[in-house]
């Protein structure tokens, strides 16, 4: 069962951000087949940490799923969408955790990040955000760290997941050195 989080600022819907480059949009129906070509690449899955799905139709319940997390405001995700594309060619998300009302975690990816951490910080109100990456997933270590995060700890494998992790965060004071300042659009 989803617990509902009180953050004062969470949306009644998914909000439309526009970067210079990049739209961040509700995810859809429509991003179920760009997500199983991006998620039956196994060497991202891999280094993403994140299991490959055995058909087309796993879609569904990851869509389904992202939109109970919304609903029971525990996650916002997005499409990752070129500005003049219309297909989506990722997903960034922040994830809130019960318990911890003024936390929330990243999905991390390029300048969708960036617009994520502002949105998040001017809107959402959290006083720190955190992501946690794969050890050996330099790329996105290289992005965070260059993004103004902090190491807080590395985390030993354990039964549950067999390898290293990183533990990083980032306060509401690191937050203006966000590169892209997204603006929001109401639809």
């Amino acid at each position: 069962m989803l617990m509902a989080m009180h953050l004062p600022g969470f949306p009644v819907t998914v909000p439309l951000l526009v970067g210079a480059t990049l739209r961040l949009r509700e995810l859809t129906e429509d991003d179920i087949p760009s997500w199983f070509e991006r998620a039956t690449d196994r060497a991202s899955a891999d280094l993403a940490g994140d299991p490959v799905p055995a058909s087309i139709e796993a879609g569904a319940a990851w869509l389904q799923q992202h939109r109970a997390r919304f609903q029971s405001k525990l996650g916002l995700r997005w499409a990752i969408v070129p500005k003049d594309g219309a297909a989506s060619v990722g997903a960034v998300g922040l994830a809130f955790e019960p318990g911890i009302p003024a936390g929330a975690e990243l999905g991390i990816g390029t300048t969708a990040m960036c617009m994520v951490v502002d949105y998040a910080f001017a809107e959402l109100g959290p006083s720190e955000i955190r992501a946690v990456v794969l050890q050996r997933n330099h790329a996105s270590v290289r992005l965070l760290e260059k993004s103004g995060f902090s190491r807080l700890e590395v985390v030993p494998p354990t039964a549950a997941e067999p390898e290293v992790l990183l533990r990083y965060a980032r306060t509401r004071r690191g937050a203006e050195g966000v590169r892209e300042r997204p603006t929001r659009s109401v639809t």
